[in-house]
């Protein structure tokens, strides 16, 4: 059994911890020029006061001695910790563009790219998963979760109609997917872009390829899945299923831009895979993710942290001298401070905003008084994100009363607006309890269920 001091450098507080020793023995034999020096003989001999002296400067030297070895961080073996960090968080980034209802892939890339979602979170499931949609702007749907259960349950309530605008940014779906896993608390984790590679604009293109090379240095990965044909087909209109025209009256055609997803895998220090008609695609892409992800994830921790910190068993001593060290008085306050423990857990309470305060509220199982305390704050951020954490536990009724106000207070805020519309379409169709295991079969009938905006119909035609 080997001794290791974590923190060695906390040796340097004996210096003075010896000084004090010194100088309490030194003022405890002051004593002596008080008392009359013919009634010392009677009281003690020479031998006597230089064993309580010494007694006095061990006792205290091995006192201050325990507090520094505690404070040293002592470790007599290694702790039983695995040699590799926990599983880092993944987001899936759906792109909803105008573009992703061509028709080049049946029934149409949109409802392919939920296929494929699906097939993506049963592979991750067990790890913590995100949720990011975008067209010309990003919306986080959902933070990372091990119930890929929630995600699978909203997927089918996706549509067109949810985008407010139309477009394809790209850099802000990575940027905010980022932002989602750095929320997660992880120090990297990975993002899986499912698109169609957007605009021809080079410019933009060449930008994108710089956020995925920051987003690698990062430590997190990018790994793609390209929806479509590099043959393309025309776009449609929202509002028909007519094919969108240009100047001349031809068709406008959209291709998948294959080669510049390959660059941008690449920059992301991912993999690339196109889309297929069978799950060879993200086969490809989860071998590739457990790949990069044994090489570079699974980092050893350090010595420090292989290491037991159980120094705190140096302070028993010190703790059995303290009452003896203070005055009665103030021992009396000590010991009163310390009879009053259930006061700990209240005290977080007085310094949570009304948002931290309706989550821990949630986090108790207790609905009723989270919600009671996000309505009486009436402010924003209580009332969204309540709201939010209410619609991932099913109750779609106070979900949607947050939410309402919350929409209402900030009408421009979009993640609300999409949050309550996905609320009263779970609250009006609920998913199963137990999560499909095929989403073939059901994923496209909800999606297309009640839209009539031509997702509907792509779906009809992939039954």
């Amino acid at each position: 059994m080997t001794v290791v001091f974590l923190r060695p450098w906390a040796f340097w507080f004996l210096i003075p911890a010896v000084l004090f020793c010194l100088y309490r023995v030194r003022s405890a034999k002051g004593w002596f020029n008080v008392i009359d020096s013919h009634l010392l003989p009677s009281l003690l001999t020479k031998v006597s006061e230089r064993v309580r002296m010494i007694f006095s400067f061990l006792l205290l030297f091995l006192i201050s001695l325990s507090a520094v070895c505690a404070l040293a961080g002592v470790s007599f073996r290694s702790a039983e910790t695995p040699l590799y960090q926990a599983k880092s968080p993944a987001v899936i980034v759906l792109d909803m563009s105008a573009s992703m209802r061509a028709r080049d892939v049946l029934p149409n890339r949109f409802t392919q790219a939920i296929f494929k979602t699906y097939d993506l979170l049963k592979a991750l499931r067990g790890m913590p998963v995100g949720l990011v949609v975008f067209s010309d702007e990003p919306y986080t749907l959902l933070p990372t979760t091990t119930d890929t259960g929630v995600i699978e349950s909203i997927l089918p309530l996706l549509s067109f109609n949810l985008m407010p605008s139309q477009g394809t940014r790209i850099d802000y779906a990575l940027e905010e997917a980022q932002k989602v896993l750095a929320d997660s608390g992880a120090r990297n984790g990975d993002i899986f872009l499912i698109s169609d590679g957007g605009e021809e604009d080079l410019t933009a293109q060449e930008d994108i390829l710089k956020i995925a090379e920051k987003i690698h240095k990062s430590g997190s990965r990018i790994f793609i899945l390209g929806v479509g044909t590099t043959e393309g087909a025309p776009l449609l209109k929202k509002e028909s299923n007519e094919p969108l025209l240009d100047a001349l009256g031809n068709p406008v055609r959209h291709r998948l831009k294959d080669a510049y997803m390959k660059r941008l895998a690449v920059a992301g220090g991912g993999a690339y895979a196109s889309v297929a008609a069978d799950n060879s695609d993200t086969d490809f892409l989860m071998q590739s993710y457990r790949r990069v992800f044994q090489q570079s994830e699974k980092t050893e921790f350090s010595d420090e942290d292989k290491q037991a910190d159980e120094g705190y068993w140096f302070l028993i001593l010190p703790l059995l001298f303290f009452p003896f060290a203070l005055k009665q008085g103030r021992l009396l306050v000590i010991l009163g401070c310390l009879a009053l423990p259930h006061q700990a857990n209240a005290a977080p309470e007085l310094f949570l905003n009304p948002s931290g305060q309706a989550m821990q509220a949630l986090s108790t199982g207790d609905e009723a008084k989270a919600v009671e305390i996000a309505q009486e704050s009436d402010n924003f951020t209580a009332l969204y994100n309540a709201g939010t954490a209410l619609v991932r536990t099913g109750s779609y009724d106070n979900a949607i009363l947050l939410l309402e106000r919350a929409v209402e207070l900030r009408p421009e805020n979009t993640d609300a607006q999409i949050n309550l519309e996905i609320a009263k379409r779970l609250k009006k169709n609920p998913p199963s309890d137990t999560p499909n295991d095929n989403p073939q079969s059901d994923g496209p009938q909800g999606e297309g269920e009640g839209e009539g905006d031509g997702e509907g119909e792509g779906d009809g035609e992939g039954e």
